[in-house]
């Protein structure tokens, strides 16, 4: 696998670096790679949730935490 990114990118997983915990797996970075692209399309405070590389949960509010918390609700409706 290899990951391409314009120099100063901010998009995708280019613009992450991992602080703590175990090494995300390869379903994990594409999931995750698929939020931040999403989120960065976004410009007020947004969550997205991602499961298999499909959006099914997403949100924008004026802080994040109420955008997480309606992005989850999103999702939980979506799963059943």
């Amino acid at each position: 696998a290899a990951m391409y990114a314009p120099v100063g990118t901010h998009l995708g997983l280019a613009g992450l670096k991992q602080l703590c915990g175990k090494e995300l797996s390869y379903n994990n970075l594409l999931d995750l790679d698929a939020a931040t692209r999403l989120a960065a399309l976004i410009e007020t405070p947004a969550a997205i949730v991602v499961k298999h590389t499909n959006p099914c949960g997403a949100a924008a509010a004026a802080d994040v935490a109420t955008a997480l918390s309606t992005a989850m609700a999103a999702a939980i409706q979506f799963c059943r």
